[in-house]
């Protein structure tokens, strides 16, 4: 697998769009809640990692969508297969 095949940094990349959408880290942590600082985002950011449990809020909150977060979301969210095609293809 090539680091451009990488998952981790296709996560990265979509974690990358929300802070983004949300006008930064301390904005998204603060959307998020739960008490999720700026340092969970700057580590998930780092690791290529976000947990699932706060996928679906991201998405709600920005838009990003919760199956581009986290690679084995069909494991997570059976229900959303099928959905959108090309999110699936991406995954």
């Amino acid at each position: 697998m090539s680091q451009l095949d990488d998952p981790l940094d296709s996560v990265r990349d979509a974690l990358r769009e929300a802070i983004a959408k949300a006008e930064g880290q301390t904005a998204l942590a603060a959307l998020i809640g739960e008490d999720v600082k700026t340092g969970h985002i700057f580590y998930w950011l780092k690791a290529g990692s976000v947990p699932e449990k706060h996928c679906a809020v991201i998405e709600q909150a920005t838009g990003v969508s919760r199956t581009r977060l986290c690679p084995h979301w069909r494991r997570v969210w059976p229900e959303l297969i099928g959905r959108n095609p090309l999110e699936q293809q991406a995954a």
